[in-house]
């Protein structure tokens, strides 16, 4: 029986991870203790998916429609390229974001401008990087446990990816199911992961605020938060109601602000949620701008965000027969964005 050994009491996590990745080679299981919780639970799944880590990396695995995956996800992608790009400039020529679909198959790249790096890799569109494919990485890896996750170095699975670190964020939809992946991943071991974390995380927000309001172009779309400068920043709660009044769909910091889950809200009345119906709402906001509400929650600040109507959208562009008066773009990069923590 293999020894248990936390890897709080071993001072270098580098160490604690040679010697998890020498005692899986030994003895064909993962040590218990001597990974993070998500990691190990993740050597696991590669384990159990017939992967070794001395498996050679197969860059071949992409899908044989390409131009089909890509025009079936052309509005995600199109909708990712600001972030995307800001992303890549924060990171440099030495690292590449990445934008994959719920199956962890990649549908955008931008950064590292060598091309033979990337095909190398396998970090193209039309690449798979599910856990049952390449093992341990933050893209596949944040697919299975549905949420932000990082992987550092050695903490991949196969050998051959052991000197690159990613970030992966999921994006989910107005359900709350998890529908694309941002990554950003660069070689060498992150300094400081969790602020790098926090920069990919922001840029799937926006993703998915823009995604949740374009999804409802013929509905009203409020923005609520407990404090009122959060309105308008990527950190705000959404809500789609139809015009009955009732509630459509909520992102899943809505549901925080108002404190029940997305079951116990969706399909019920403004009033029933937000304690005054949808009338009162816009005839308040049409007045003052911004309005405060009395929850079950405690008080919320709302705003009126889209509602439907003729017109363009705030940077003047025709909506293309698309219903909708007012469009809100969540613009998340401010005009002087300082260097990604971790370079």
């Amino acid at each position: 029986m293999q020894p248990t050994l936390h890897t709080a009491l071993i001072g270098d996590p580098q160490q604690s991870i040679r010697m998890a990745r020498n005692r899986l080679l030994e003895h064909g299981e993962v040590p218990k203790g001597l990974l993070r919780d998500e990691i190990e639970a993740s050597w696991r799944r590669s384990l159990g998916a017939g992967l070794s880590l001395r498996d050679p990396l197969d860059a071949d695995t992409q899908v044989q429609q390409l131009d089909e995956l890509v025009e079936r996800h052309q509005n995600l992608i199109q909708l990712a390229a600001p972030e995307m790009e800001q992303l890549s400039c924060q990171v440099g020529d030495s690292g590449l974001v990445v934008l994959a679909n719920a199956d962890a198959t990649i549908l955008a790249t931008e950064g590292c401008r060598d091309p033979s790096v990337r095909a190398r890799y396998g970090l193209i569109p039309g690449a798979c990087w599910s856990e049952q494919v390449r093992g341990t990485n933050a893209l596949g890896t944040a697919i299975v446990d549905a949420r932000p996750t990082l992987v550092n170095c050695s903490e991949h699975f196969l050998d051959p990816v052991t000197h690159f670190s990613c970030i992966s964020a999921p994006i989910r939809s107005t359900d709350g199911e998890v529908v694309a992946v941002l990554d950003m991943t660069r070689e060498g071991q992150l300094v400081q992961p969790q602020d790098s974390l926090g920069i990919v995380q922001l840029a799937a927000q926006g993703i998915e605020n823009r995604l949740f309001a374009g999804a409802f172009p013929d509905q009203v779309v409020l923005a609520i938060h407990s404090r009122r400068q959060y309105l308008g920043s990527v950190w705000h709660g959404l809500l789609a109601l139809g015009l009955d009044g009732r509630v459509l769909a909520l992102n899943d910091r809505a549901c925080q602000l108002l404190g029940r889950p997305r079951p116990g809200l969706a399909g019920r009345s403004a009033e029933e949620v937000l304690g005054e119906p949808l009338e009162t709402l816009l005839s308040r906001q049409s007045r003052d701008g911004v309005g405060a509400l009395q929850t079950r929650a405690g008080e919320l600040f709302f705003e009126l965000l889209q509602f439907p109507g003729h017109g363009r959208d705030c940077d003047g562009r025709p909506l293309h027969g698309r219903r909708c008066r007012r469009v809100r773009i969540w613009r998340i990069w401010p005009a002087t964005t300082p260097g990604l923590p971790g370079r």
